[in-house]
């Protein structure tokens, strides 16, 4: 099937998760370097801890796959408990097991994009006819590289 678009998009989200960005370390790097027992501190004057984020960019992950999927009907309010759901990581598994679901995102999304066409690209995402998903795709990698910095400036600042 023809599809360098697809391709090359699939390679930023795999360079940005876990791959070699040129803007330096990629996102599971990142995770891997902070300890659980930190994951869950707020530094004072932000509002939100390593854990949350993770969790934040699991939401817009999970949209991003029920959209591709076809779900017309799923919408995500910003800045609500839906876009920001509570989490609570009081081990190193359940550290682990945030990071894995991360993962198993990452991977779902990679799979549901293997085979689509480019054409597929200009199509518009169910219950959001402003949008394509080429538009929808690369705003995941921005929300990526976006929390990324965040995840690096608060595991900074808890330590």
């Amino acid at each position: 099937m023809e599809n360098p678009n697809i391709r090359f998009l699939m390679g930023q989200l795999e360079a940005t998760f876990a791959g070699t960005p040129w803007y330096g370390d990629p996102v599971m790097k990142k995770l891997e370097e902070i300890p659980h027992s930190h994951v869950m501190e707020v530094p004072m004057g932000l509002s939100n801890s390593v854990a949350k984020l993770v969790r934040h960019m699991i939401v817009w992950r999970e949209y991003t796959l029920r959209k591709i999927a076809g779900d017309a009907v799923l919408k995500i309010e910003l800045n609500t408990p839906d876009d920001w759901p509570a989490v609570d990581i009081n081990t190193a598994a359940d550290w682990e097991a945030l990071v894995q679901w991360l993962k198993t995102t990452q991977e779902q999304l990679l799979e549901a994009l293997r085979d689509k066409p480019d054409a597929w690209f200009s199509q518009t995402v169910p219950g959001k006819p402003q949008e394509s998903f080429r538009e929808l795709l690369e705003g995941i990698i921005h929300h990526d590289v976006y929390h990324l910095g965040q995840l690096v400036l608060v595991a900074k600042l808890v330590r």
